[in-house]
């Protein structure tokens, strides 16, 4: 449909004084000034699709904002029409021309666009990443979109069904030429990290120290994957330097037995549970190994090692001048009560000794009070010369006994030789051996962790040198 414009001439004309000659003249001369006027504008008619509108409209009227134009969108029509002065709409028809192209395009590409979900693991797509796999894929495609769910672990590309395609290979093929390596470890290592998330353990042991590989766990074995082989060189390094499996001696097997130690134990493992800070601790009759991270791999292993040398089965011996200080203690009631509480500790009696037994910490403690005891009891002896006098002693030994402990609190007892009075005591520690094997001969190898210098024994055969010099190192200690 064509527009029409009427003119009319006004009533006034007729006042004029040549009326009939304007009049005769007024249509061909108002015809020639209206076309005249007319060629100062333009109107430029663009095809329009109603979506194309709706997804340009802001585009459009924030290009002509500041313009003098006209413009009027046609839905029905599919025409989009632009009225102004010549120079203006003529300036103007390229961008707007060139904004309906596009977003034509973007119309026609959302509908046409296909959307495929690339499975991808969150560190390998991390190592990609690093390695500029977006741009590669929008220098060669620029209009694909791509984005990673770290939900579903996959590359989300949408395009066309062809970009899609040349997207999928590209990616496919930068997956394949990663290199893998194996990562050796150990056996304790690689069972404690056979059982973590291979995401999370990348994460908090390569990702976060900046190293662009990753770690692939499998029930057989574990993997480095990285794009260079510098960065397989730095994640091997950075893990061995953070991983490390280290061996805590047991002295005294029974000791694992303990509810204490089952519950240290758990406690340990608990509060090191974070992945990337996790450790493992493997026990066995003779040996416990703790695995992990290396800091909590060290303090770990001190608090066990505590532990275990504090709770081993321990016997020291404390010397006593006379048998008869024994007697005489076994006797009072008052310093047994001080062991009473202790139910770790144990005590046994030999010539001369008092033997104190249970865990380290407990006995080493309990003989330093036995020592306090042992040294309060004053001893003295009464020579007997005169011929009769102990076999009386003896016909009424109890009686005398008895009324000298009832009215002195000491103990009298008729030996037949008196031991020399020593100024102090004698302090003797019995060992537990770390190691025991008896030979098919029936000869007892026993290993012993100990200052070979105060250790009991009858002789030490040590062949320092050919020439039987003691001169140094343990010959010249001994």
């Amino acid at each position: 449909v064509k527009s029409a414009v009427r003119l009319s001439p006004v009533s006034s004309l007729l006042k004029e004084k040549n009326a009939k000659a304007i009049i005769k003249e007024w249509a061909d001369t108002v015809k020639s000034a209206f076309a005249q006027s007319m060629s100062k504008f333009k109107s430029l008619k663009l095809p329009l699709e109603s979506e194309v509108w709706n997804k340009s409209e802001e585009k459009i009227r924030q290009t002509l904002e500041n313009e003098d134009v006209v413009v009027v969108p046609d839905k029905a029509t599919g025409v989009l029409s632009v009225a102004g002065l010549v120079d203006d709409v003529s300036r103007l028809e390229n961008p707007l021309s060139e904004i309906l192209k596009i977003t034509e395009l973007r119309v026609q590409r959302e509908k046409s666009s296909k959307t495929q979900d690339i499975k991808v693991l969150p560190s390998i797509y991390h190592i990609l990443s690093q390695d500029g796999i977006q741009n590669k894929l929008l220098q060669e495609y620029p209009e694909l979109k791509v984005s990673y769910d770290k939900q579903t672990m996959a590359l989300k590309v949408t395009g066309f069904v062809d970009e899609i395609f040349g997207a999928s290979n590209m990616i496919n093929q930068a997956m394949l030429a990663l290199r893998r390596q194996n990562l050796e470890l150990g056996t304790h290592l690689f069972d404690m990290l056979r059982d973590e998330n291979q995401e999370e353990i990348t994460d908090n042991l390569l990702t976060a120290y900046a190293i662009n590989a990753a770690l692939e766990i499998s029930p057989q074995r574990l993997q480095l994957v990285a794009v260079a082989d510098e960065d397989l060189v730095a994640a091997e390094d950075h893990l061995k330097q953070h991983l490390i499996s280290k061996e805590v001696v047991v002295e005294d097997s029974e000791v694992l037995k303990l509810p204490e130690w089952q519950q240290l134990v758990s406690r340990l493992e608990k509060a090191n549970s974070k992945s990337g800070g996790r450790i493992q601790i493997n026990t066995t009759h003779q040996q416990v190994i703790v695995s992990g991270h290396k800091d909590s791999v060290i303090s770990v292993s001190d608090e066990l090692d505590e532990f275990l040398t504090e709770n081993a089965h321990t016997e020291e011996v404390v010397a006593v001048r006379a048998n008869v200080i024994i007697e005489y203690l076994k006797s009072q009631a008052s310093w047994l009560e001080i062991f009473e509480g202790n139910v770790c500790v144990s005590l046994s009696y030999a010539k001369e000794a008092i033997i104190v037994s249970g865990p380290r910490a407990a006995v080493q403690s309990s003989r330093v009070i036995m020592e306090g005891i042992v040294n309060s009891v004053d001893l003295d002896s009464l020579k007997v010369e005169k011929p009769g006098v102990k076999k009386f002693f003896r016909s009424k030994e109890s009686m005398y006994v008895s009324l000298i402990k009832n009215e002195t609190d000491c103990l009298v007892k008729l030996v037949d030789v008196v031991g020399e009075e020593q100024d102090g005591f004698a302090f003797v520690q019995v060992h537990t051996p770390v190691y025991q094997i008896q030979t098919a001969d029936g000869v007892e190898i026993a290993v012993f962790k100990a200052d070979m210098c105060t250790y009991p024994v009858d002789a030490v055969v040590s062949p320092s040198n050919e020439d039987l010099k003691h001169s140094g190192g343990l010959a010249g200690a001994l």
